[in-house]
């Protein structure tokens, strides 16, 4: 298969992701209204281990699940169980479109704790596109209209964690298997329900809330298979920009689901969001590329 093909297949992949991960988040949004957040995380991850489990065992790797005491491994399900109990608090509250576009502002933030923690140098361009990107952020959150920005806040955490798990997700050693990875993640998030009952009150699913999580564990493992299939697939430069589309698809889900429609705030702080991440992205692949490059001789 040539490059470009392969290149094709990944983005479709990534796309298709991208697609299931919004019916996810509508699903667990639809039975927010009659759950709180740490049984919606309990009830799903239930339904989602054996599904990932499934998975390990189809792909020949239940021998690699020793990886999941790995300390990077533990660490990294350890921001992931801060990310869904911020994430899916968040998601209640706030519009799907909204929560999706300040998700988004991953790359920036990522820029910016490497250069907090003199991992790598940004120029005077890197720290405009962090400030256009904060400036989305401010704009998608409404501090002083009529959004719930204190919930938005929230959702900025977990973005806020996002990065610092993607960060730890890099330095994973290349023998841990992707899935193993996933279901130390859908794990973290079971423990994180569970430390959260103490301060809600469970209540009886309903027969469609119930119903509504199990679509959210399918759909939730099935966008992690495709991520996966996507970065296996294709150079991950040429994916990084469609990662955005995940916007498109939650305001079109918003408005089915929903009935909800971005305001003007909304759509110009997602188009900034974008810009400065796409900057964000563009420019790590030209240091890159600068710090492959053989040397010349003068």
């Amino acid at each position: 298969m040539s490059d470009y093909a392969r290149n094709k297949r990944g983005v479709l992949y990534l796309l298709f992701a991208m697609a299931v991960f919004v019916i996810n988040d509508t699903a667990v949004k639809m039975a927010a209204a009659s759950m709180p957040p740490g049984q919606m995380m309990f009830v799903r991850s239930l339904f989602a281990v054996p599904m990932v489990f499934a998975l390990i065992v189809a792909s020949g790797e239940t021998k690699k699940l020793h990886f999941l005491l790995d300390r990077l491994v533990l660490f990294r399900a350890l921001f992931e169980m801060i990310v869904a109990i911020m994430f899916i608090s968040a998601l209640a509250h706030l519009p799907l479109a909204d929560i999706t576009a300040i998700l988004q502002s991953t790359p920036i933030l990522i820029t910016l704790i490497v250069a907090m923690f003199g991992i790598e140098r940004i120029d005077a361009r890197g720290w405009l596109a962090v400030i256009i990107g904060f400036v989305g952020v401010i704009l998608v959150s409404k501090p002083t209209g009529g959004g719930d920005w204190t919930y938005a806040l929230v959702a900025f955490g977990s973005a806020i964690f996002v990065s610092i798990r993607d960060l730890l997700t890099r330095r994973l050693p290349a023998q841990v298997p992707s899935m193993v990875v996933t279901q130390g993640t859908t794990l973290s998030v079971v423990v994180g329900g569970l430390l959260l009952a103490p301060f809600e009150t469970w209540v009886m699913p309903s027969a469609s809330s119930f119903g509504l999580l199990v679509v959210a564990a399918f759909f939730v493992t099935l966008g992690n298979v495709y991520v996966i299939k996507a970065y296996r697939t294709a150079n991950v430069a040429i994916l990084s920009p469609f990662r955005y589309a995940v916007i498109f698809f939650a305001v079109v889900l918003g408005f089915i689901a929903f009935g909800e429609i971005p305001d003007w705030l909304t759509v110009s702080g997602s188009v900034l969001i974008i810009a400065a991440g796409l900057y964000t992205i563009l420019h790590e692949r030209r240091r890159i590329r600068a710090l492959n490059a053989p040397a010349t001789e003068p």
